[in-house]
């Protein structure tokens, strides 16, 4: 026996779909390429440990806020995916990957426990650069109208990311030369991708398209980093820095459907 998709769509949801099938039908496959712009949210922060036992800011003597990179850029992609249209509701699944020059970096003075200044001239510093991204989304539509499809979109992502961070104490004690604890890391993490769009068929076989996309890809982390300087072999402190990678992007796309 064939199943009839429609009428079984339909019996499940009436309300949504039961209405005459649009005009255009967006079933089918189609590959296509997009640009924009992406901005990092991630945060920095930084860890001491005296001997080996890890100190919060207070013990440590100083209050330490997570650091912004604030890294912004380009993105140039390529995508390519399927649709399967049933009444009005449209089903899709879409592989994406973009080259991108997403960077940023930032210094934050040091701060005491109670909010006042550290000592003048010390700084965390962090930076960030995304090099590319990647994701496979499952994609939920309703064509509302002949050649328009609003969606939203869920799946897992990954990128190509750098870390770097350092504290800089310089300005403590002038004439001593420190070694600053400064961490990198150059990792590809994985997580979660989530957004929503909207595409407009222009022609029967290109449609162009607007999204904007979360990413929310975990955290990574360096090694414990010494702090050291030119009159001590080694310093009893030492650091360990971690990055959360969350980020936005808005991308311009068109696509051609076979």
């Amino acid at each position: 026996m064939q199943l009839n998709y429609n009428k079984l769509t339909c019996l499940l949801f009436p309300l949504a779909l039961c209405a005459p099938l649009a005009a255009a039908d967006w079933s089918g496959p189609y590959v296509g390429v997009n640009l924009g712009r992406g901005t990092s949210t991630g945060e920095t922060t930084r860890l001491w440990s005296n001997y080996g036992v890890v100190q919060d800011a207070e013990s440590a003597g100083e209050q330490y806020d997570p650091v912004k990179a604030g890294a912004k850029g380009g993105l140039l992609g390529l995508q390519a995916g399927y649709n399967q249209q049933v009444g009005k509701v449209v089903f899709g699944i879409e592989a994406d990957l973009a080259y991108a020059r997403i960077k940023g970096e930032k210094a934050s003075p040091m701060r005491n426990p109670d909010g006042s200044p550290y000592t003048q001239g010390t700084y965390n510093r962090t930076s960030q650069e995304i090099h590319w991204t990647g994701s496979v989304s499952l994609k939920l539509g309703l064509a509302v109208s002949e050649n328009v499809l609003p969606y939203v979109s869920l799946g897992a992502a990954t990128a190509r990311v750098k870390d770097t961070a350092d504290a800089d104490f310089s300005g403590q004690r002038p004439g001593l030369v420190w070694d600053y604890p400064s961490g990198t890391t150059k990792k590809s993490p994985t997580g979660v991708v989530f957004g929503a769009g909207v595409e407009w068929r222009f022609q029967k076989r290109l449609s162009a398209k607007l999204d904007v996309t979360h990413y929310e890809l975990g955290s990574t982390s360096s090694g414990d980093s010494p702090l050291v300087n030119n009159q001590e072999e080694a310093n009893a402190w030492t650091a360990k820095y971690t990055w959360a990678h969350s980020f936005n992007e808005v991308r311009l796309g068109v696509n051609y459907r076979f």
